[in-house]
């Protein structure tokens, strides 16, 4: 008697684990065959993610295709980068067992203005705040020119108001080849 109280047990909870593992109400299964296309183009888009009642499913393939087990009242939503999303709900009316089906996708891009991009500084506020200012052409030439006029003073021949030896040595410093920096020295 234990024996057969034993392997009724045993049968009732094989029986039991079996029936709770299936989904009540499932319904029928359908299979749709469909291909994932640009609306404008009529190009396949390879990728393209597919969810089910939210939760992902599948990719299309590298062609657009794609092929996905569905039941009634599920929803699937097909979404790819670039592109609206679209969505469709299996209807309870439908009557076969395996449908084909074309998804057309519409383009969604949005223009941005212009980008600039900078690189991180530490002190890039500092930076831009306390920039110096670059030196105008017109400081340099007169550097260079006071320069030139303290080395023609120190180094000249004749007295200063000569007026040959003057054109001499402006008409040497002009046939001179420019140097970055004229060096002179100052005596007192």
């Amino acid at each position: 008697m234990k024996k057969i109280n034993v392997i009724f047990l045993l049968t009732f909870l094989v029986c039991q684990t079996i029936c709770s593992q299936t989904e009540k109400g499932t319904g029928v299964r359908f299979v749709f065959h469909g291909i994932v296309m640009d609306a404008s183009t009529l190009n396949p888009i390879p990728g393209s993610q597919i969810f089910i009642n939210r939760s992902f499913h599948s990719v299309s393939e590298k062609d657009g295709t794609f092929a996905l087990n569905v039941r009634r009242y599920d929803t699937v939503l097909f979404s790819v980068l670039g592109y609206k999303p679209v969505s469709f709900s299996v209807s309870d009316t439908l009557m076969g067992r395996e449908f084909n089906t074309g998804i057309f996708m519409q383009t969604d891009t949005l223009a941005i203005g212009e980008v600039i991009i900078l690189p991180r500084y530490a002190n890039l506020k500092s930076d831009i705040l306390y920039a110096r200012p670059e030196q105008k052409t017109e400081i340099d030439n007169a550097r260079f020119n006071v320069a030139v006029s303290a080395y023609q003073g120190l180094h000249s021949q004749g007295s200063i108001g000569d007026a040959t030896t003057n054109y001499a040595s402006l008409r040497y410093a002009k046939s001179a080849p420019t140097l970055p920096a004229i060096p002179y020295r100052i005596s007192l």
